[in-house]
């Protein structure tokens, strides 16, 4: 939290105030992840087990990011799948990580 924090009081004052961050705790680990902007591009991660040794290996930021946008049929049905898979998981699956800000 502290990270997030930093980061924050790091911005210029004039993105200050166009900024926000909200952090929250999943009950289980989300298969995918990105972030959406303006609902209409739309950069997507999934997470992937690594079993080349005993005991499996998740890795989430390493793996390659693909961009959709709603300039395409293929790219809107990511956005709605993503737009409902996030209100699922932002709603009903996790709990809020409070003081951020």
């Amino acid at each position: 939290m502290t990270q997030i924090k930093n980061f924050i009081n790091g911005l210029p004052d004039n993105w200050r105030d166009r900024f926000s961050i909200s952090a929250r705790v999943y009950k289980n680990i989300p298969h995918w992840h990105g972030f959406l902007v303006n609902g209409e591009h739309l950069f997507l991660g999934r997470t992937d087990w690594d079993f080349s040794t005993n005991k499996p290996k998740l890795s989430v930021g390493q793996n390659k990011y693909r961009y959709f946008n709603q300039s395409a049929v293929a790219g809107s049905e990511r956005i709605d799948l993503f737009s409902d898979w996030h209100k699922y998981y932002f709603e009903f699956a996790s709990k809020s990580i409070h003081g951020i800000n």
